[in-house]
Protein backbone atom coordinates (compact mmCIF):
# COMPACT_ATOMS: atom_id res chain seq x y z
CA UNK A 1 0.00 0.00 0.00
CA UNK A 2 1.15 3.56 -1.01
CA UNK A 3 2.14 5.70 1.94
CA UNK A 4 -0.01 8.83 1.66
CA UNK A 5 1.84 12.10 2.89
CA UNK A 6 -0.51 14.55 4.29
CA UNK A 7 -0.94 17.66 2.47
CA UNK A 8 -2.49 21.60 3.63
CA UNK A 9 -5.86 21.04 6.01
CA UNK A 10 -7.83 24.27 5.74
CA UNK A 11 -7.96 26.58 8.25
CA UNK A 12 -11.63 26.90 9.36
CA UNK A 13 -12.70 30.42 8.53
CA UNK A 14 -14.11 31.06 11.87
CA UNK A 15 -10.51 30.21 13.12
CA UNK A 16 -8.64 32.45 10.78
CA UNK A 17 -11.65 35.89 11.46
CA UNK A 18 -9.86 36.74 14.93
CA UNK A 19 -6.60 36.97 12.96
CA UNK A 20 -7.63 38.99 10.06
CA UNK A 21 -9.77 41.29 12.09
CA UNK A 22 -6.19 41.65 14.19
CA UNK A 23 -4.39 42.32 10.72
CA UNK A 24 -7.01 44.72 9.79
CA UNK A 25 -6.96 46.53 13.18
CA UNK A 26 -2.71 46.99 13.27
CA UNK A 27 -2.69 48.08 9.67
CA UNK A 28 -5.96 50.06 9.14
CA UNK A 29 -7.22 48.47 5.95
CA UNK A 30 -9.89 46.19 5.55
CA UNK A 31 -9.46 42.94 3.38
CA UNK A 32 -12.74 42.77 1.73
CA UNK A 33 -12.84 39.28 1.20
CA UNK A 34 -11.96 36.21 2.87
CA UNK A 35 -8.63 34.69 2.44
CA UNK A 36 -7.98 31.08 2.46
CA UNK A 37 -5.80 29.61 4.75
CA UNK A 38 -3.94 25.96 5.21
CA UNK A 39 -1.82 23.82 7.65
CA UNK A 40 1.07 21.95 6.53
CA UNK A 41 3.46 19.38 8.03
CA UNK A 42 6.58 21.24 8.66
CA UNK A 43 8.40 18.38 6.54
CA UNK A 44 6.15 19.49 3.61
CA UNK A 45 6.70 22.87 3.37
CA UNK A 46 10.24 22.77 1.84
CA UNK A 47 8.43 20.66 -1.14
CA UNK A 48 4.95 22.75 -1.07
CA UNK A 49 6.91 26.09 -1.96
CA UNK A 50 9.22 24.65 -4.06
CA UNK A 51 6.14 23.76 -6.02
CA UNK A 52 4.40 27.00 -5.78
CA UNK A 53 7.72 28.80 -7.16
CA UNK A 54 7.95 26.08 -10.00
CA UNK A 55 4.64 26.94 -11.13
CA UNK A 56 5.53 31.14 -11.68
CA UNK A 57 9.08 30.68 -13.03
CA UNK A 58 9.81 30.18 -16.87
CA UNK A 59 12.80 27.81 -16.86
CA UNK A 60 14.72 29.49 -19.96
CA UNK A 61 14.10 32.80 -18.63
CA UNK A 62 15.94 31.47 -15.13
CA UNK A 63 18.29 29.95 -17.25
CA UNK A 64 19.34 33.54 -18.87
CA UNK A 65 19.49 35.19 -15.83
CA UNK A 66 21.64 32.74 -13.54
CA UNK A 67 24.06 32.74 -16.12
CA UNK A 68 24.31 36.75 -16.66
CA UNK A 69 24.76 36.91 -12.53
CA UNK A 70 27.21 33.91 -12.72
CA UNK A 71 29.00 35.63 -15.65
CA UNK A 72 29.30 38.58 -13.49
CA UNK A 73 30.72 36.63 -10.51
CA UNK A 74 28.18 37.16 -8.10
CA UNK A 75 27.49 33.32 -7.78
CA UNK A 76 30.32 31.54 -8.09
CA UNK A 77 31.23 28.73 -11.29
CA UNK A 78 29.13 25.12 -10.40
CA UNK A 79 26.62 26.16 -8.04
CA UNK A 80 23.06 25.58 -8.84
CA UNK A 81 21.24 28.53 -8.07
CA UNK A 82 17.97 27.02 -7.70
CA UNK A 83 19.02 24.78 -5.26
CA UNK A 84 20.95 27.01 -3.54
CA UNK A 85 17.71 28.84 -3.22
CA UNK A 86 15.51 26.57 -2.27
CA UNK A 87 17.94 25.42 0.23
CA UNK A 88 18.22 29.08 1.45
CA UNK A 89 13.97 28.91 1.35
CA UNK A 90 13.79 25.95 3.10
CA UNK A 91 16.14 27.16 6.23
CA UNK A 92 14.11 30.77 6.82
CA UNK A 93 10.83 29.69 5.62
CA UNK A 94 7.93 28.54 8.20
CA UNK A 95 5.11 30.28 5.89
CA UNK A 96 4.13 31.92 2.80
CA UNK A 97 1.63 33.41 0.68
CA UNK A 98 0.76 32.59 -2.48
CA UNK A 99 -0.69 35.68 -4.39
CA UNK A 100 -1.53 33.61 -7.26
CA UNK A 101 -4.22 31.60 -5.76
CA UNK A 102 -4.55 33.85 -2.88
CA UNK A 103 -3.69 31.61 0.22
CA UNK A 104 -1.51 31.23 2.88
CA UNK A 105 0.52 28.18 3.93
CA UNK A 106 1.80 27.83 7.74
CA UNK A 107 4.03 24.76 9.10
CA UNK A 108 2.29 23.13 12.25
CA UNK A 109 4.23 21.30 14.63
CA UNK A 110 2.55 17.80 15.38
CA UNK A 111 -0.22 17.96 17.93
CA UNK A 112 -3.28 16.00 18.81
CA UNK A 113 -5.30 19.25 17.41
CA UNK A 114 -3.74 20.44 14.38
CA UNK A 115 -5.48 23.71 15.06
CA UNK A 116 -3.77 24.07 18.35
CA UNK A 117 -0.57 25.77 16.59
CA UNK A 118 -2.12 28.98 16.16
CA UNK A 119 -2.44 29.63 19.68
CA UNK A 120 1.36 29.37 19.75
CA UNK A 121 2.34 33.10 19.85
CA UNK A 122 5.29 32.21 17.20
CA UNK A 123 3.08 30.68 14.64
CA UNK A 124 0.31 33.41 15.19
CA UNK A 125 3.13 36.04 14.81
CA UNK A 126 4.04 34.21 11.10
CA UNK A 127 -0.06 33.73 10.26
CA UNK A 128 -0.34 37.78 10.81
CA UNK A 129 2.94 38.70 8.57
CA UNK A 130 1.20 36.42 5.78
CA UNK A 131 -2.01 37.79 6.35
CA UNK A 132 -0.68 40.84 6.14
CA UNK A 133 0.56 40.15 2.98
CA UNK A 134 -3.18 39.31 1.23
CA UNK A 135 -3.91 42.63 3.01
CA UNK A 136 -1.04 44.12 0.68
CA UNK A 137 -2.57 42.54 -2.62
CA UNK A 138 -6.13 43.99 -1.84
CA UNK A 139 -4.68 47.30 -1.73
CA UNK A 140 -2.08 47.32 -4.55
CA UNK A 141 -0.79 46.60 -7.73
CA UNK A 142 2.67 45.65 -6.56
CA UNK A 143 2.57 41.80 -6.68
CA UNK A 144 1.62 42.17 -9.96
CA UNK A 145 4.32 44.30 -11.27
CA UNK A 146 6.72 42.01 -9.31
CA UNK A 147 5.04 38.99 -10.79
CA UNK A 148 5.71 40.64 -14.17
CA UNK A 149 9.28 41.19 -14.04
CA UNK A 150 12.16 39.49 -15.45
CA UNK A 151 15.03 38.17 -13.74
CA UNK A 152 16.29 39.62 -10.41
CA UNK A 153 15.70 42.76 -10.88
CA UNK A 154 16.46 45.38 -8.85
CA UNK A 155 13.25 47.08 -9.08
CA UNK A 156 11.71 43.70 -7.90
CA UNK A 157 14.08 43.63 -5.12
CA UNK A 158 12.66 47.43 -3.95
CA UNK A 159 9.35 45.78 -4.04
CA UNK A 160 9.73 42.85 -2.44
CA UNK A 161 11.46 45.32 0.65
CA UNK A 162 8.47 47.04 0.66
CA UNK A 163 6.06 44.28 0.66
CA UNK A 164 8.23 42.50 3.57
CA UNK A 165 9.53 45.74 5.70
CA UNK A 166 5.40 46.07 5.69
CA UNK A 167 4.26 42.72 6.55
CA UNK A 168 7.09 43.02 9.60
CA UNK A 169 5.79 46.18 10.40
CA UNK A 170 1.86 45.05 11.02
CA UNK A 171 3.23 41.85 12.35
CA UNK A 172 4.93 43.86 15.34
CA UNK A 173 2.24 46.46 15.45
CA UNK A 174 -0.06 43.51 16.26
CA UNK A 175 2.08 41.99 18.97
CA UNK A 176 2.59 45.17 20.67
CA UNK A 177 -1.45 45.78 20.61
CA UNK A 178 -2.80 42.04 21.80
CA UNK A 179 0.62 41.17 23.98
CA UNK A 180 2.12 44.20 24.70
CA UNK A 181 5.63 43.59 23.35
CA UNK A 182 7.52 46.80 22.13
CA UNK A 183 7.51 47.79 18.69
CA UNK A 184 11.33 47.87 17.29
CA UNK A 185 12.91 50.54 15.46
CA UNK A 186 14.21 50.38 12.24
CA UNK A 187 17.84 49.61 13.61
CA UNK A 188 16.66 47.35 16.74
CA UNK A 189 14.71 44.85 14.03
CA UNK A 190 17.61 45.03 11.73
CA UNK A 191 20.01 43.77 15.05
CA UNK A 192 17.50 41.32 16.23
CA UNK A 193 16.70 39.78 12.46
CA UNK A 194 20.75 39.52 12.46
CA UNK A 195 20.99 37.32 15.61
CA UNK A 196 17.45 35.26 14.93
CA UNK A 197 17.45 34.56 11.40
CA UNK A 198 20.98 35.79 9.10
CA UNK A 199 23.40 34.73 11.68
CA UNK A 200 21.46 31.32 11.15
CA UNK A 201 22.41 31.04 7.50
CA UNK A 202 26.41 31.23 7.60
CA UNK A 203 26.54 28.92 4.55
CA UNK A 204 24.32 31.24 2.54
CA UNK A 205 25.94 32.77 -0.60
CA UNK A 206 26.62 36.35 -0.42
CA UNK A 207 24.45 37.61 -3.24
CA UNK A 208 21.81 35.15 -1.92
CA UNK A 209 22.09 37.05 1.62
CA UNK A 210 21.93 40.42 0.09
CA UNK A 211 18.92 39.78 -2.17
CA UNK A 212 16.81 37.48 -0.45
CA UNK A 213 17.87 37.94 3.68
CA UNK A 214 18.64 41.69 4.08
CA UNK A 215 15.46 43.12 2.16
CA UNK A 216 13.73 42.09 5.57
CA UNK A 217 15.64 44.65 7.70
CA UNK A 218 16.17 47.32 4.86
CA UNK A 219 12.36 47.49 4.31
CA UNK A 220 11.09 47.70 7.56
CA UNK A 221 13.73 50.35 8.23
CA UNK A 222 12.15 52.18 5.24
CA UNK A 223 8.56 51.65 6.36
CA UNK A 224 9.34 52.38 10.09
CA UNK A 225 11.05 55.51 9.24
CA UNK A 226 8.09 56.04 6.81
CA UNK A 227 5.45 55.73 9.65
CA UNK A 228 7.36 57.75 12.27
CA UNK A 229 7.17 60.88 9.53
CA UNK A 230 3.88 60.32 8.07
CA UNK A 231 1.55 57.53 9.95
CA UNK A 232 -0.03 55.02 8.50
CA UNK A 233 -1.32 57.24 5.30
CA UNK A 234 2.63 57.44 4.48
CA UNK A 235 1.98 53.53 4.44
CA UNK A 236 -0.64 53.45 2.64
CA UNK A 237 1.07 55.94 0.27
CA UNK A 238 3.78 53.54 -0.49
CA UNK A 239 1.51 51.03 -1.79
CA UNK A 240 0.72 52.83 -4.68
CA UNK A 241 4.32 54.76 -4.77
CA UNK A 242 7.17 52.50 -3.31
CA UNK A 243 10.64 52.81 -3.45
CA UNK A 244 12.15 51.74 -6.85
CA UNK A 245 15.69 51.06 -6.07
CA UNK A 246 17.47 49.33 -3.66
CA UNK A 247 19.40 52.92 -3.27
CA UNK A 248 16.19 54.56 -2.18
CA UNK A 249 16.27 51.87 0.61
CA UNK A 250 20.03 51.83 1.49
CA UNK A 251 20.07 55.94 1.09
CA UNK A 252 16.55 57.36 2.15
CA UNK A 253 17.82 60.27 2.40
CA UNK A 254 19.73 61.27 -0.60
CA UNK A 255 18.19 59.04 -3.17
CA UNK A 256 16.25 60.65 -6.18
CA UNK A 257 12.72 59.34 -6.31
CA UNK A 258 11.28 56.82 -8.92
CA UNK A 259 14.03 55.18 -11.00
CA UNK A 260 16.36 55.83 -13.81
CA UNK A 261 16.61 53.09 -16.60
CA UNK A 262 19.34 52.59 -19.54
CA UNK A 263 18.87 51.27 -22.21
CA UNK A 264 21.38 50.55 -25.31
CA UNK A 265 20.30 51.44 -28.82
CA UNK A 266 20.18 48.76 -32.03
CA UNK A 267 23.75 48.33 -32.95
CA UNK A 268 24.99 49.33 -29.53
CA UNK A 269 27.36 45.89 -29.74
CA UNK A 270 29.79 45.08 -31.47
CA UNK A 271 29.33 42.57 -34.14
CA UNK A 272 28.91 39.52 -33.99
CA UNK A 273 27.80 40.25 -30.75
CA UNK A 274 24.42 39.09 -29.44
CA UNK A 275 22.05 39.86 -26.08
CA UNK A 276 21.91 37.00 -24.23
CA UNK A 277 20.28 38.74 -21.08
CA UNK A 278 20.30 41.59 -19.28
CA UNK A 279 19.12 42.93 -16.05
CA UNK A 280 19.24 46.21 -13.95
CA UNK A 281 20.73 44.67 -10.90
CA UNK A 282 21.12 47.64 -8.68
CA UNK A 283 23.37 49.23 -6.14
CA UNK A 284 22.44 46.01 -3.86
CA UNK A 285 24.47 43.68 -6.18
CA UNK A 286 27.09 46.11 -7.04
CA UNK A 287 27.91 46.30 -3.30
CA UNK A 288 28.35 42.76 -3.34
CA UNK A 289 30.51 42.65 -6.30
CA UNK A 290 32.81 45.02 -4.35
CA UNK A 291 32.55 42.57 -1.28
CA UNK A 292 30.81 45.49 0.96
CA UNK A 293 28.55 44.24 3.58
CA UNK A 294 26.52 48.26 3.46
CA UNK A 295 26.35 49.16 0.23
CA UNK A 296 27.87 52.92 -0.43
CA UNK A 297 27.75 53.91 -3.80
CA UNK A 298 27.90 57.77 -3.76
CA UNK A 299 25.93 59.28 -6.28
CA UNK A 300 24.29 56.03 -7.70
CA UNK A 301 21.49 56.27 -10.23
CA UNK A 302 20.78 53.61 -12.44
CA UNK A 303 22.75 50.46 -13.51
CA UNK A 304 22.35 47.84 -16.46
CA UNK A 305 24.28 44.33 -17.17
CA UNK A 306 24.04 42.41 -20.41
CA UNK A 307 25.31 38.90 -21.50
CA UNK A 308 26.78 38.89 -24.84
CA UNK A 309 27.08 35.76 -26.72
CA UNK A 310 30.69 37.32 -29.28
CA UNK A 311 31.76 34.22 -31.85
CA UNK A 312 33.06 31.80 -29.54
CA UNK A 313 33.53 33.66 -26.45
CA UNK A 314 30.91 35.20 -24.02
CA UNK A 315 31.09 38.37 -23.08
CA UNK A 316 29.37 40.95 -20.45
CA UNK A 317 29.56 44.72 -19.81
CA UNK A 318 27.87 46.34 -16.55
CA UNK A 319 27.08 50.28 -16.34
CA UNK A 320 26.16 52.20 -13.84
CA UNK A 321 25.01 55.62 -14.32
CA UNK A 322 26.18 58.21 -11.70
CA UNK A 323 25.26 61.73 -10.74
CA UNK A 324 28.40 63.19 -12.03
CA UNK A 325 32.33 62.59 -12.63
CA UNK A 326 33.69 62.65 -8.98
CA UNK A 327 31.60 60.34 -7.76
CA UNK A 328 31.99 57.94 -11.10
CA UNK A 329 35.71 58.95 -10.84
CA UNK A 330 35.16 57.06 -7.01
CA UNK A 331 33.23 54.22 -7.85
CA UNK A 332 35.77 53.39 -10.85
CA UNK A 333 38.38 53.34 -8.26
CA UNK A 334 36.34 51.42 -6.01
CA UNK A 335 35.70 48.81 -9.34
CA UNK A 336 39.71 48.30 -9.98
CA UNK A 337 40.88 47.61 -6.14
CA UNK A 338 38.24 45.10 -6.07
CA UNK A 339 39.20 43.52 -9.26
CA UNK A 340 42.60 43.49 -8.11
CA UNK A 341 41.87 41.87 -5.12
CA UNK A 342 39.58 38.82 -7.22
CA UNK A 343 42.01 38.17 -9.80
CA UNK A 344 39.61 39.08 -12.10
CA UNK A 345 40.55 40.32 -15.98
CA UNK A 346 37.80 43.07 -16.78
CA UNK A 347 38.27 46.27 -17.90
CA UNK A 348 36.84 49.35 -15.91
CA UNK A 349 36.60 52.61 -18.11
CA UNK A 350 34.84 55.55 -16.58
CA UNK A 351 32.94 58.74 -19.16
CA UNK A 352 31.36 61.35 -17.84
CA UNK A 353 28.96 60.49 -15.15
CA UNK A 354 29.34 57.29 -16.40
CA UNK A 355 30.83 53.82 -15.69
CA UNK A 356 31.48 50.63 -17.36
CA UNK A 357 32.65 47.15 -15.91
CA UNK A 358 33.28 44.76 -18.53
CA UNK A 359 34.95 41.50 -19.83
CA UNK A 360 35.49 40.56 -22.94
CA UNK A 361 35.45 43.81 -25.21
CA UNK A 362 37.53 45.41 -26.44
CA UNK A 363 38.50 49.03 -24.66
CA UNK A 364 36.85 51.10 -28.01
CA UNK A 365 34.17 48.87 -27.64
CA UNK A 366 33.42 49.73 -23.93
CA UNK A 367 33.83 53.58 -24.62
CA UNK A 368 31.68 53.64 -27.58
CA UNK A 369 28.49 51.84 -25.10
CA UNK A 370 29.21 54.10 -22.69
CA UNK A 371 28.52 57.29 -24.76
CA UNK A 372 25.63 55.49 -26.81
CA UNK A 373 23.15 54.12 -24.14
CA UNK A 374 19.66 56.15 -23.11
CA UNK A 375 18.78 56.50 -19.42
CA UNK A 376 15.39 57.73 -19.18
CA UNK A 377 13.41 58.78 -15.60
CA UNK A 378 10.02 57.38 -14.36
CA UNK A 379 9.06 60.08 -11.62
CA UNK A 380 6.73 56.75 -10.01
CA UNK A 381 5.80 53.29 -10.52
CA UNK A 382 2.75 54.60 -12.41
CA UNK A 383 4.79 56.32 -15.17
CA UNK A 384 6.67 53.56 -14.96
CA UNK A 385 4.28 51.06 -15.68
CA UNK A 386 2.71 53.29 -17.87
CA UNK A 387 5.78 52.59 -19.99
CA UNK A 388 6.03 49.00 -19.55
CA UNK A 389 2.90 47.25 -20.43
CA UNK A 390 4.17 44.38 -20.65
CA UNK A 391 5.00 43.86 -17.38
CA UNK A 392 1.44 43.69 -16.48
CA UNK A 393 0.54 41.46 -19.36
CA UNK A 394 3.24 39.25 -18.24
CA UNK A 395 1.63 38.98 -15.26
CA UNK A 396 -1.80 38.14 -16.40
CA UNK A 397 -0.68 35.51 -18.51
CA UNK A 398 1.93 34.02 -15.60
CA UNK A 399 -1.56 33.71 -13.47
CA UNK A 400 -3.74 32.23 -16.47
CA UNK A 401 -0.84 29.60 -16.85
CA UNK A 402 -0.62 28.92 -13.19
CA UNK A 403 -4.70 27.82 -13.33
CA UNK A 404 -3.47 25.75 -15.78
CA UNK A 405 -1.34 23.42 -13.84
CA UNK A 406 -2.15 20.77 -11.11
Amino acid sequence: MACLTPGPSAIPAERLAPFTARVEAARGLSFGRPVRGFLLPPDRLAAELEREMRRLVDPEQWGRQEALVRALGLIPEGVDLWEELLALQGDAVVGYYANVGDRLVVALRPRGDPEAVLDDPAISDILVHELAHALQARHSVLFDVALGLEGFEDLGFALAALLEGDAVWTETRDAMRTRGVPQPDGESYARRFDIDVASGLPDALPWLRAMFLELYPLGYRWVAARHAERGREGLDEALANPPMTSAALLHPGRAEPGRREIEAPVGAFPEPCRVRASNALGEVSLGVWLGVARPDVRGWRADRAWLLACAEQASWVWITVLDGPEAAGELASALEARAAQRGDRVQVRARGARVGLASGLEASALDSLLAGVRVEHHPDLAAWVAAHPEVLSRAREIRRERLRKP
